[in-house]
């Protein structure tokens, strides 16, 4: 045991040091590390008579000699977890994770390690890894990320962040990884990777200071909140893909049960954005907790399976494990009694085992038991029969100033500021300080790296413990104080809202309602402000349930109305539109008859959402009640727009013809296409053939988007025009409409529309007969669709592939796609499901003639035909004729003539000269004639006119001489 003494230092003693800091400075040790050896190896530390909680000291000289005459040099501190190949070292590890060292080593996760070091592996040859870690509280899930990611810091760029309960700060992981990016990396190196990557200034929504290193030429396009946050996305996922190039990269995400929806899209896109990287993530998550937030359980399970994630579960230490523990805790073998009270007691659970062999200590047991041996009573010591009793009487042996801090500190959060606690507490500067350094000690607090003045607990079940045994009285109380207290000592214009918001809005019930309200509101701006749209519409909630102490009245009706309208935007901004539809329709409960064109809005926003989620019944209700008040407010606008509306319920349900008409009702009231609503006025008339009109219609409708400056209507405009001037044959036109419709939607961010983009410019590749551009350019949209969870472009690209695949004679690759595609169109209810049916049909008729399926073939293209005539779809009639017509050829039925003339009388009147020629192609293999030849070989040149880019006019040449009856005037063609 040390020895104690007050007498005045000696000057041959050497420099005095009367802190711990001041020790574990002068040892270049970490505080947890110095209090172990004076614990367990006699570090000779003093403490002074006078204080009860045991203020230290120390001599230079005395721990120099003990140095000296260690059996055995100091155990190595845990080396800085650092990005090597990258630059200067990051700081430690334990920082991050928060690891408290103790003094036994990581025992009894032998199978565990070695699950991580073979996802490493992989990981390190190129292949993104995805490692879930679960385990109960207190398992041991962050020592084992940390003695992992301590064993591979050589050669690995490391980095780590944690998620939290609220208040939450926007993508909190993700701004905690990017941090410890920027402290690792050399500035120098860090402005080289950053000017790679394109948008990259939307990083400064998660490190604001990062501004500095970014050039302001990375700016982007006008674009949505969306949009912005997609840009963020790609600029995270950008950054660490370049930084994977140069050295293995392991992300490290601490309890992803309580991320923020936000941080769960982002780390979805990661994943799914960075499969050929040198990449791996790995997350901890407690299951029991993480079943309490639905949609972050999904989107994890999601993930466990398109990636094939490593799960690694973390359950109590075997016996042998135990054993060891409890032994090399004790400092002896342990008595056989006291291994299996533990085991029982704590059913292998570190944490548990931990603080009940803690409470030996504490109560002098440890002492008794080494000196009763085998025979020890356990009942002597008393000790507890649960954890939660382990860690409560813990507290009852401290001080009274340092339960009232540590009460004060459960409610605080994440972690507290002294000066905030002092405010709370009452208690004076020597006494609280003395309160912290007795937490720290009895390793209950820990201070923040980095961040003088804030301490945080060790382990969150500690946390959770102290909490519960407070009253929900004191707790609403303490949260109101803590709130003040953060409103007093805040500067005005960065005060910290998320947290005076959760601060208020626990005590809303109590006092000050109006500022819970006020603070949560200015919270959900922010967040919007950091993208973080989910988490404002948390905020929103927040406020309004601080409504409900206020009272009823039409001021406070207002504000329910805004609060609904707002989290309703927040929602359909970030694409939730199932969430953002309910919260609009709360807020018309608090509309009032005098604002009827407010509630025309909000009836046109809940038309959309609608339509979003496959309510086609909610659209044309919705709709219908915003023409009506709309017309009487002389709201032509609106009421083109809920007209625009019902036409898309139409066309979802295949009434062609009525939406069409509908939308010209709906132009003609607005004076044009000036809206996004009526963006899709084009489409219809393409689908139905009327390609001349769609094209113009696009062109005016692309002329009213550039003007709006609306980044989402001028990208969906430009598809359509791009679709109608490929359906006109005019090829030069559509491809370089696409072609800045896809620079577009990268510059501004709008991803699921330029999935879309992407899906509808295979159209006019798939007509030249450039099957593998067309292939390249369907994959990439459908993995662009996947990664942003847009199911349309996911769906239509894989009937494209079909297709393709049908028309390379390699039909027998697409089993497994036609499979997920049939299930993804019998799922489809909205969305044009008819289109995607009649589609899906065309493409199983084109892979059963791959195969010579000459029945399957006509059995799938008499449903085309009879499909496309019922909802108006001529470029598929013809389309359908035509297969059937080969089908027929090949069996010798006579009706084949019939239908290959049928197809080409279709196709004529379609005007679009690529669907002409495969049709002619038909005709001519069954009835040719000079005539029809001649037409052939004109409508070949009347495509070579429309095609400059040299390398396409030859793959479309290419495509079309393997027909007999063309192949002389081609090969002329091609020759000139």
């Amino acid at each position: 045991m040390n020895s104690t003494a007050n007498q005045q230092p000696e000057p041959e003693s050497g420099q005095l040091l009367d802190s711990w800091k001041q020790i574990a400075a002068y040892l270049n040790r970490h505080l947890t590390t110095v209090r172990r050896w004076e614990r367990c190896e006699g570090l000779p530390v003093h403490r002074h008579v006078h204080s009860r909680i045991g203020s230290v000291y120390a001599y230079s000289k005395e721990l120099d000699a003990w140095l000296r005459t260690r059996r055995s040099s100091p155990p190595e501190e845990p080396r800085p977890v650092a990005a090597m190949p990258m630059g200067r070292p990051d700081l430690p590890l334990v920082a991050s994770l928060g690891v408290r060292e103790g003094s036994v080593r990581l025992l009894g996760r032998e199978v565990e390690f070695k699950a991580l070091d073979k996802a490493w592996s992989r990981a390190r040859e190129g292949r993104q890894e995805l490692i879930v870690i679960t385990g109960e509280p207190g398992g041991g899930k962050t020592r084992l990320v940390f003695e992992f990611a301590t064993s591979i810091s050589r050669n690995a760029n490391v980095f780590a962040g944690c998620c939290d309960r609220s208040p939450h700060l926007p993508f909190t992981p993700f701004a905690e990884i990017l941090r410890g990016i920027c402290q690792s990396v050399a500035a120098e190196v860090l402005r080289e990777l950053l000017a790679e990557i394109e948008g990259s200034i939307e990083l400064t929504h998660l490190m604001p200071e990062l501004s500095r290193l970014i050039r302001p030429a990375s700016a982007c396009a006008s674009t949505t909140t969306e949009g912005h946050r997609f840009r963020m996305f790609e600029a995270f996922t950008g950054l660490v893909r370049a930084m994977a190039r140069r050295g293995p990269v392991l992300l490290v995400i601490e309890d992803i049960q309580w991320a923020d929806e936000g941080s769960m899209l982002l780390l979805r896109y990661l994943v799914r954005s960075a499969r050929d990287a040198a990449l791996c993530i790995i997350v901890t998550c407690c299951e029991t907790e993480l079943q309490q937030v639905r949609w972050s359980a999904e989107l994890l399970a999601d993930l466990r399976r398109e990636v094939s994630a490593t799960r690694v579960e973390l359950v109590g230490l075997a016996n042998d494990g135990i054993r060891c523990f409890v032994d090399e805790w004790l400092g002896q073998s342990a008595p056989a009694n006291l291994i299996r009270f533990v085991t029982e007691s704590t059913q292998g659970n570190p944490l548990f085992m931990t603080e009940m062999l803690r409470h030996l200590s504490d109560t002098g047991a440890k002492t008794r038991i080494r000196a009763l041996g085998v025979n020890a009573n356990l009942a002597d010591p008393g000790l507890p029969e649960s954890i939660r009793e382990a860690i409560g009487r813990r507290f009852s042996r401290l001080s009274q100033a340092c339960n009232t801090l540590l009460t004060v500190a459960s409610v605080a959060g994440r972690d507290f500021s002294l000066p905030i606690a002092e405010e709370v507490t009452k208690l004076p500067e020597n006494v609280l300080l003395d309160a912290v350094d007795e937490a720290v000690a009895a390793d209950i607090l820990r201070e923040v790296t980095g961040t003088p003045g804030r301490f945080s607990f060790t382990h969150g079940l500690i946390r959770e413990v102290i909490y519960s045994r407070q009253t929900a009285a004191r707790r609403v109380r303490l949260h109101h104080h803590l709130a003040e207290a953060i409103e007093l000592h805040s500067e005005t214009g960065d005060l910290p809202l998320a947290e005076l918001a959760c601060h208020f809005g626990h005590a809303a019930g109590y006092r000050d309602a109006q500022k819970a309200v006020l603070y949560a509101v200015l919270a959900g701006e922010r967040a919007t402000a950091s993208l973080a749209l989910e988490e404002a519409a948390s905020y929103y909630k927040l406020a309004l349930d601080a409504l409900q102490f206020l009272p009823v009245n039409a001021e406070n009706r207002r504000k329910r109305f805004d609060l609904h309208l707002k989290r309703g935007r927040s929602f359909s901004q970030a694409g939730h539109w199932e969430s953002a539809k309910k919260d609009l329709e709360a807020a018309v409960g608090f509309t009032g008859i005098h604002d009827e064109e407010g509630q025309a809005e909000l009836y046109v926003s809940l038309a959309e959402a609608s339509f979003w989620v496959l309510d086609i019944a909610g659209v044309r209700h919705y709709a219908g009640e915003a023409q009506r008040l709309a017309d009487r407010t002389g709201r032509a606008d609106l009421w083109a727009d809920a007209l625009a509306w019902k036409a898309s319920a139409q066309a979802a349900d295949g009434d062609v013809a009525g939406a069409i008409q509908s939308d010209q009702s709906a132009v003609a009231r607005a004076g044009g296409i000036r809206s996004f609503a009526l963006a899709r006025a084009p489409l219809t008339l393409y689908w139905a053939g009327r390609t001349e009109e769609a094209a113009e219609q696009a062109c005016q409708a692309v002329k009213h988007a550039r003007e709006s400056n609306d980044a989402a209507f001028l990208l969906y405009a430009l598809q359509h025009q791009g679709l109608s001037l490929a359906g006109l044959g005019e090829y030069d036109k559509a491809v370089r409409i696409f072609d800045e419709a896809c620079t577009f939607g990268r510059r501004c961010g709008s991803l699921p529309l330029l999935s879309r983009a992407m899906c509808m410019s295979v159209a006019p590749l798939l007509s030249l007969g450039d099957l593998e551009g067309a292939r390249t350019r369907a994959l990439e949209a459908r993995e662009l669709a996947h990664r942003v969870a847009f199911e349309p472009p996911v769906v239509s690209a894989g009937i494209d592939l079909l297709i393709i695949s049908a028309r390379l004679h390699d039909p027998g690759r697409s089993e497994a796609l036609l499979r997920e595609t049939q299930a993804a169109v019998e799922k489809a209810r909205g969305w044009h499901g008819w289109k995607w049916r009649l589609r899906l049909a065309q493409a199983q008729a084109e892979l059963a003639l791959a195969r010579h399926s000459w029945d399957d073939a006509i059995t799938a293209a008499s449903h085309v035909v009879d499909q496309s005539r019922s909802y108006s779809r001529p470029k598929y009639e013809a389309l359908g004729l035509a297969a059937r017509a080969r089908a027929g050829g090949r069996l010798g039925l006579r009706r084949a003539s019939e239908d290959a003339l049928a197809s080409v009388r279709v196709a004529r009147r379609l005007g679009d000269p690529a669907v002409l020629l495969e049709c002619l192609s038909v005709l001519l293999e069954l009835d040719g004639s000079d005539e029809l030849r001649s037409e052939a070989q004109h409508t070949v040149q009347r495509i070579c006119r429309a095609l400059s880019q040299e390398p396409l006019r030859h793959r479309f040449l290419a495509a079309v001489s393997s027909n007999q009856q063309l192949t002389l005037r081609v090969e002329a063609m091609r020759r000139s």
